[in-house]
């Protein structure tokens, strides 16, 4: 994936607190507020979830 996607996919986040994206094992990292949730890599978008409520 690339940097512009990366980058569109920032501006869709764009609505949480300190939304940041930094490279991260040839791809991308999505953060908020240092919490990594989502990764960019070369075949696709994935992101991290749970089944738990806090």
């Amino acid at each position: 994936m690339s940097s512009k996607f990366a980058n569109q996919i920032l501006k869709e986040f764009s609505c949480f607190d300190d939304i940041s994206i930094k490279t991260f094992f040839g791809g991308f990292s999505i953060n908020s507020k240092s919490t990594m949730f989502g990764w960019i890599g070369k075949t696709g978008f994935y992101l991290r979830g749970t089944s738990l409520l806090s």
